[in-house]
């Protein structure tokens, strides 16, 4: 790839950086073999047709791949050849991965290569072989367009010979590796060598299907909190507040709370949720699996007993922070809670990552063909942010819709429809 108004371009393989080194130099004899490694991103134009091969790691246009190239004496190259792509087989074989290696026909070769092989490796789902690797010995070829020569002992000078290999490349490597160790009840068995990587993990087990159905579905799973700064009861559907990675944070309206919630590499969630009871947030570690399989979990505060966090279907959030609210209610005069009690009125704040999601949802539903209006050939509609609503309007027909860009069940109730009706 070129890059448009530069004199540079993205590499297709790092062996054309390596040996470039070498470009215009007399490398002493007594420095051979020269040996070096490199592993960086590749970039390549790809032909393919269309199919599952295409759509998924097997042909892409951007990579990581392990490179190694040798600069060495004439009556050396043909021992290293050898020993370079048995390097391939081997990595592959120490990780349970059947290949073969095999020989290129010189009607095939490129120019330049003197002799060339590819390793292949197995593919159950397929049932056929597929390259991996390839290693190539380019005799003097190279060496002589790159003005490279070699001073030997004598003081003559001679043409080095040059070979690279393809070591490995992870995105290839990753479907021999998962096609080759999948077990029958879907798990994937770790090879012996890999363990030590691994924590000593024998295999990587099947998500459950509670597993695989991420909590982190917009328009599907609502958390809820109380502010501590205003009373306010928050709550918000997953995907419409700030979600960076694996970090998800849920802002009150007043600006004074957040509570943050990370997912670790273990398989667990860490919440820091604000507490109304107590002048500092509570930080709770719970197993991903334990909160998945219910329609509801709360999280309590530990000192007063009352439920600071909720999560799970919608309705059932509401219906839990209802219940909690009236609790609280009965034990607290409401001298002791003015704030809950006012933040919970008719009154709302402006919220500008609903405003930002509202359109994002007018967007989508608009691509689908699910806003409706008056005209009867589909509408124009034209989207945008006034004040503190979010408005959508045809610009055919003058049909127009404003939500109010605010945590209320009003607004909610937009963002989960399938379907929308302008007036």
């Amino acid at each position: 790839y070129k890059i448009e108004g530069e004199d540079l371009y993205l590499i297709g393989t790092s062996e054309h950086s390596m040996i470039g080194k070498f470009i215009d130099q007399m490398i002493p004899e007594a420095s051979l073999p020269q040996t070096l490694t490199s592993y960086s991103p590749c970039f390549r134009k790809e032909k393919g047709a269309h199919g599952i091969e295409e759509r998924g790691v097997y042909r892409i246009h951007q990579f990581e791949k392990q490179e190694m190239i040798v600069v060495c004496r004439p009556e050396d190259s043909m021992a290293w050849y050898e020993k370079m792509w048995r390097y391939s087989v081997e990595l592959f074989r120490s990780m349970d991965i059947p290949v073969r290696q095999l020989e290129c026909c010189s009607g095939d070769l490129a120019d330049l290569k003197v002799k060339s092989c590819d390793i292949e490796a197995w593919s159950p789902r397929q049932q056929k072989y597929f390259e991996v690797c390839s290693c190539s010995n380019l005799g003097d070829a190279q060496a002589r367009r790159l003005r490279m020569r070699v001073k030997g002992a004598d003081g003559k000078t001679y043409l080095p010979h040059t070979l690279n290999n393809t070591v490995v490349a992870p995105p290839r490597m990753l479907i021999a590796f998962l096609e080759n160790n999948l077990q029958a009840d879907g798990s994937v068995k770790i090879p012996e060598v890999l363990r030590p990587y691994m924590g000593g993990m024998e295999k990587i087990e099947r998500k459950s299907l509670s597993e695989e159905k991420m909590i982190i579905q917009p328009k599907e799973t609502t958390i809820a909190y109380r502010c501590p700064e205003c009373g306010a009861t928050v709550h918000s559907v997953v995907g419409i507040f700030a979600l960076s990675g694996d970090r998800i944070k849920l802002k009150c309206s007043c600006g004074g709370s957040e509570l943050l919630i990370e997912n670790t590499a273990d398989g667990k969630m860490r919440f820091t949720v604000p507490c109304i009871f107590c002048p500092n947030p509570h930080s709770f570690l719970i197993s991903r699996k334990t909160i998945l399989s219910r329609e509801l979990f709360t999280i309590p505060c530990g000192l007063a007993g009352y439920d600071i966090c909720f999560i799970g279907r919608e309705d059932r959030v509401r219906e839990a922070v209802e219940q909690s609210d009236k609790e609280l209610y009965e034990e607290i005069s409401a001298e002791e809670l003015p704030s809950i009690k006012e933040s919970n009125s008719e009154d709302s704040y402006y919220d500008e990552h609903i405003a930002d999601m509202l359109i994002y949802v007018f967007g989508d539903l608009c691509e689908e063909g699910k806003i409706h209006c008056n005209c009867k050939d589909g509408g124009d509609y034209l989207c945008e942010k006034d004040k503190d609503c979010v408005r959508i309007s045809c610009k055919k027909c003058g049909a127009s819709l404003e939500v109010e860009a605010e945590d209320s069940p009003a607004t909610h109730a937009v963002l989960h429809a399938n379907e929308i009706y302008l007036n």
